[in-house]
C-alpha cells in the first residue's frame, strides 16, 4: 500500500510541477526525484551479539519553490521511502519513512539565505512505527561555483523506544559545480538525544554524491548519492548499543526551472529536509 501511494504521489507531482513550469513566473522552480536504495545495517550490542541487515528501499521526493516577492521565498517538501520486503523476520513491516516540509526564507541568489524550516512524518522500523517532527535554522553562502549549506535545529518523536526524541542537531553540506551540469556534495551532521525518555542517543551522519543533468525541454538529472550514519545509545559506561547505517541511492530527477543545475538550486530549491532515517535507534 505504501509503495502505491508513493507511486502515485510522485506521478501526481511530475504533472503538477509540468503544469506549474507552464503557467507560472519563471522563478518558481521545482523536482521531483524518484530512485532505488540499497541499504546494510549493522546493530552491534557488543561481542558476538550483532545482527546484519540488508535491504532496497524505493525512494521519492518532490520540492517546489514558490516566491512571495523577489527575496522572500516558501518552499514545500514531500518525500518518502519504503522497503521493498520485509527486514527482521516474519510479520516485520519493513523499514522507511514519509512526511512533508516547509521552509521560509530570504534569498539573494547572488549572495545566500537565511531561513526557518519544519517537516512532520511517520517513520517505521521492523515491527514499530512512530510519528516525527523536526524544526531549525538554516542558511546558505554562495561563493563562485561553491555553495555552503548549514542547519541546526530539534527532532522528536512520540516516545516510542525505538526512535530517537527530544533531540538536537547540526549539519553542514558544501557543493561544487564543475560545470552547469554536474554538482558534486559532502555533509557531516551531528546528533544529540535521548530514547525512551531516560538514556542519552547520539550520532554522526555524512554524507557524499553528485547529480549530473542531461535533457533541454524537459531537464532531467542523474544522481548518485552515499549516506551512512553511526547512533550509539548510552545505556551504561559499559553498555553501549551501537546501529551503523549504511545507504546508496541511485536517483532519477526532473528538473522544472534554471538554464543550469546550480541556477536550479540557487534560485530554486536549494534547501531541503534532513533524513527521517535519524530518527531509527539501536534499541535494546
Amino acid at each position: 500500500m505504501r509503495l502505491k501511494n508513493l507511486a502515485l504521489l510522485s506521478t501526481s507531482l511530475v504533472a503538477l510541477g509540468l503544469s506549474a513550469t507552464a503557467s507560472q513566473a519563471a522563478a518558481t522552480m521545482g523536482r521531483v526525484d524518484m530512485g532505488f536504495t540499497e541499504w546494510f545495517d549493522n546493530y552491534d550490542y557488543g561481542g558476538s551479539n550483532s545482527r546484519d541487515y540488508n535491504w532496497t528501499s524505493v525512494t521519492g521526493s518532490a520540492r517546489v519553490n514558490i516566491p512571495y516577492n523577489d527575496r522572500t521565498n516558501l518552499q514545500l517538501d514531500f518525500f518518502g521511502d519504503a522497503s521493498l520486503h520485509g527486514s527482521g523476520g516474519e510479520g516485520a513491516n519493513g523499514i522507511g519513512n514519509g512526511g512533508v516540509g516547509a521552509h521560509i526564507n530570504w534569498r539573494d541568489p547572488s549572495e545566500g539565505l537565511l531561513g526557518v524550516f519544519m517537516a512532520t512524518g511517520r517513520v517505521w522500523d521492523f515491527y514499530a512505527s512512530a510519528p516525527a517532527f523536526m524544526a531549525g535554522l538554516e542558511g546558505q553562502y554562495y561563493c563562485g561555483h561553491w555553495s555552503f549549506y548549514g542547519q541546526a535545529g530539534y527532532m522528536d518523536s512520540d516516545g516510542n523506544y525505538r526512535f530517537l526524541e527530544n533531540a538536537g542537531f547540526v549539519r553542514g553540506l558544501v557543493s561544487y559545480y564543475p560545470s552547469s551540469k554536474l554538482k558534486v556534495t559532502v555533509g557531516l551532521a551531528y546528533i544529540d538525544g535521548e530514547l525512551d525518555h531516560t538514556y542519552n542517543a547520539t550520532s554522526w551522519a555524512w554524507q557524499a554524491g553528485g547529480e549530473y543533468r542531461f535533457g533541454k525541454s524537459v531537464p532531467v538529472a542523474v544522481g548518485l548519492k552515499y549516506q551512512g550514519r553511526d547512533a550509539q545509545v548510552h545505556y551504561s559506561p559499559s553498555y553501549t548499543p551501537e546501529l551503523n547505517s549504511n545507504e546508496v541511492t541511485l536517483s532519477f530527477s526532473f528538473l522544472f526551472g534554471g538554464d543550469s543545475i546550480e541556477e536550479s538550486d540557487e534560485m530554486g530549491t536549494s534547501t531541503e529536509i534532513p533524513n527521517f532515517d535519524w530518527f531509527r535507534q539501536p534499541y535494546d
